[in-house]
Order: structure tokens, then sequence, then C-alpha cells
């Protein structure tokens, strides 16, 4: 099996865990909470997510990086990340706590931000984990660990849905879950990789952090852009507000699964090619971009097209206020598979820099937006918000790729493939007027289509190779 098919396959039962056990919780959690209390939950973990970005650093993608181009390193680089980590854990947690008092949340949001922040921070560590481990190109380890933490989840659930359904009993719940998932991810570190290479160093830190600010700023940058809505929102609205835009935006953050399993199959071969050959490197990345924008295109007509049955049939009748917000949330996710590929080759040519000043920017931009559209139109104002936001980053990214390697990574299918999805759409869209079982049949139909144009017919026999022999060895197809 080539590298490739290899890194898709384990990615895509990787993220399919995780985008499972993301469902499992708010599908879980959504009905019995109801709208306010469920609005509390997730603002805990908004707002805990926005502080988690300092603990996180952007380590993941530089873990990847420097792991692939040098595999001797990965127990080093492991070690000085987790000092760095924990020292960032300290600053974050103070910053936190503070931020939370001083925005007045009652004791028992308070207490849910406290349960919910540790639960992150453990997870932020267990992500570098993860990140070494595809490094090194053992995707059977990090599928392993996502196993973990879907097992974890799915047992910790039980208790407080059959005894006592609320937002504390469940973020504790989670807690106990993701500290099993840091275990078993140390515990498997130590036996595939070996001793992780650990001393704990204020100045050891403090290098790795100045070394890698760039990585650190845009991703601390690209969370709060994600998470500044719902905490604006919830000023202006309440928890009820939170509610029905966090109920919509799970669709979104679920359909990052896609991406995720493309971008994490595919950086490793990036990260090398960048700095090796560049002629493969923007062929890899334009084929990469193609299945992103097709992936996109697809995922945002159905969100469109099928809005009111999502909401009813995940989150209940109590909802339905979501459904207009979802139908605008479902162009941020063509935004954000768009701005994806570009945002990896700028990784992987070593342009952090040049992300960071993008998402500056676009950081002011959505700020703006958000205390002008919030105020007027509540959830849905936060929905145009991140569209508008995404759109934007998505044209800078593309302008400092096409500076630096005079590409921006488009092809003639990728062309096809989002026009045949704006088409089969509409199709869709009149087909389900006349009945829904023909719509989700069209739509269907369509994704079928979607792949036959969006793959060459080289794509498809090492594709059909792999589906018939998986662990097959194989010679590597050229990208």
């Amino acid at each position: 099996m080539s590298p490739l098919i290899k890194n898709t396959f384990y990615s895509t039962i990787t993220n399919a865990l995780q985008s499972l056990a993301n469902v499992l919780v708010v599908v879980l959690l959504a009905r019995p909470l109801g709208t306010a209390e469920f609005g509390r939950l997730m603002l805990a973990i908004s707002f805990t997510a926005i502080f988690a970005i300092i603990v996180e650093y952007g380590f993941r993608w530089y873990a990847t990086k420097e792991v692939s181009q040098r595999p001797e390193t990965a127990r080093r680089v492991a070690g000085e990340i987790f000092n760095a980590q924990l020292l960032l854990a300290l600053a974050a947690t103070l910053l936190a706590f503070t931020a939370a008092l001083l925005l007045g949340y009652p004791p028992r949001t308070l207490a849910i931000v406290g349960i919910v922040w540790v639960s992150t921070v453990l997870m932020a560590f267990t992500q570098v984990t993860r990140a070494v481990f595809r490094g090194l190109d053992m995707f059977p380890s990090d599928t392993a660990l996502n196993l973990v933490l879907f097992a974890a989840i799915a047992l910790a659930l039980v208790p407080p849905l059959l005894f006592l359904p609320t937002a504390i009993a469940f973020a504790t719940a989670i807690l106990g879950a993701r500290t099993v998932y840091f275990a078993a991810g140390q515990s498997l570190f130590k036996k595939k990789v070996g001793p992780m290479d650990f001393h704990f160093s204020a100045p050891r830190g403090g290098r790795l952090l100045t070394g890698t600010i760039a990585y650190g700023t845009q991703i601390m940058i690209s969370r709060l852009m994600l998470e500044w809505n719902t905490i604006v929102l919830h000023q202006y609205r309440g928890n009820v507000g939170v509610g029905l835009y966090q109920a919509a935006f799970r669709f979104v953050l679920g359909t990052m699964m896609v991406g995720d399993i493309l971008l994490q199959a595919f950086f490793p071969l990036i990260a090398q090619l960048a700095t090796s050959d560049r002629r493969r490197f923007i062929k890899t990345t334009t084929v990469m971009n193609r299945y992103l924008l097709s992936a996109g295109a697809y995922l945002t007509g159905a969100f469109f097209v099928f809005a009111p049955e999502l909401v009813h049939l995940i989150f209940g009748a109590s909802y339905t206020p979501a459904v207009p917000v979802l139908r605008i949330l479902a162009f941020a996710v063509m935004a954000t598979f768009l701005s994806s590929a570009p945002a990896i080759a700028l990784i992987a040519l070593g342009k952090q820099g040049a992300r960071a000043r993008a998402s500056v920017l676009v950081l002011v931009f959505n700020a703006i937006c958000a205390f002008i559209l919030i105020p007027a139109y509540g959830a849905q104002g936060a929905a145009v918000s991140m569209v508008a936001t995404f759109m934007l980053l998505a044209l800078f990214y593309f302008y400092f790729t096409f500076k630096t390697v005079k590409s921006i990574f488009f092809d003639r299918r990728a062309l096809y493939a989002g026009l045949l999805a704006l088409g089969g759409s509409a199709a869709a869209w009149q087909w389900k007027r006349i009945s829904l079982l023909l719509g989700v049949g069209a739509y269907a139909a369509l994704g079928a289509l979607l792949f036959l144009t969006a793959t060459t017919g080289e794509e498809k026999k090492e594709m059909l190779r792999a589906l018939r022999f998986p662990f097959a060895p194989a010679p590597e197809i050229e990208p």
C-alpha cells in the first residue's frame, strides 16, 4: 500500500472515532440538558478552548514536521514540547480563571469551567503524543489512542445519563475519560518509541517557545477566531443564544474530521517534499486541495439543503431556531476547506510567519464583525461573521502561497467538481421539495459523481487496490 493510501486509511479510522465521540457527546447531552444548560456547557468548552491554545501552541504541526524530517529526534522533541507545555499550562490556568472571574460567571458556570479546563489540558498534552506518532509514520498507534478515548467517553457518559443528567456531571465524566486517554498516550509512547527525554527546565522551555513562536501565535489566533463569537454571543444573548449557535456550529466542527483525514495523511509527505522536490510538492498539494474542495463543496450543499432535517434529528424540535444558523454556517465549511491546503503548504514551507500575519488581520476583522452583527442579529449574526472571516483567511493564505511557490494548487478537476456540487445541490433541493427520500437519493448520487470527477484513473486504481489488499506492500505511485 502506498504511504498516502495507508495514512489515509488510518486517518479515516482515527478521525471517524473522534467525530463519533463528539457526536456522542452532543447528541446524548443536548436533549437532556435543554438549550440553556447545553449552552452553559458549550460556553465552558469554548471559553477553556481559548486558553487551551496557549498550551497547544501549535506544537502538533511542529512535532509532526520535525519528527518526519528527523525521526531520531522523536524522544527529545516530545520531551522538550512536554516541558514547554507544562510551563504554558501554569500560565494559562492563571489567565483563564482570572478572565472567568472578571467576566462575572456564576459559581455553577465557574465549577464547570474548572472541570473542563483540566480535561482540556490533558487533551493538549496527548495531542502532541499523537502528532509524534504521525511524524514517525506510526498511524496505527495514533488510531489506537483515539479508540481508547472513544471507548472511555462512551463508558463514562453512562452513569450521568442514567442517574444525574446535569452539566457538572457530564463535565466530570468527560474529565475521567480524558484522564484515561492521557495515561494511555504516555504508556503507548514509552512502549513504541521509548522513554520521553523529559527534564523540567524553565530556560529550556523558554528557548523552545521562542523558536516556535510563529506556530504558537498562529494557532492561538485561529482558535480565537473559532471561539470568539461564542463568548461575545453569550454577553448579548445568554446561554440560550450560545446553545442555538453551538448546536449549528457542531455540524461545522464535525466536518473538520474529513479535512483532518486528508491533512494528516498528506502532511508528512508534503513536509518532506517541501525541502527536497518542489515540483512534486506542488503536484501533491494540488491533489490534496482537489480532494478538500470536492469534500467541502459536498458537505456545504448537504448542510444547506437538509438543515431542518439534520437539526430536528440530532437536537430535537426545541432547536428549530438553529436551522437558519446552520444554513449560513454551511458556507463556513466551504471556506474552511478552501483555506486548508494553502495553510498546510505554508507550514511545510516554513512560512509560519506569513500565516500568523494573515491570522492577525483576520482576527481583527472577526472581532469587528462580531461586535457589529451579534448585538443586532444574535446567532445568525455570529454565523455571518464566521463565514466572512474564513473566506478572508482563505484569500490571504492563497496570496502567500502564490507569492512563495507561484501556485494556488488548483486544477481543472477541482473546478469541475465545484460546479458539479453546485448544480447537484440545486437539483437535490428541487427533488426534496417533492419528497425527502428523492432529495436524499439525489444527493447520494451526487456524492458518487463527485468521486468520479475529483479522482484520476490512476488514483482510482490505487484506491481500489488498497481496498482489495489493504495491507499488501506496493510501489508508491507518484502523486
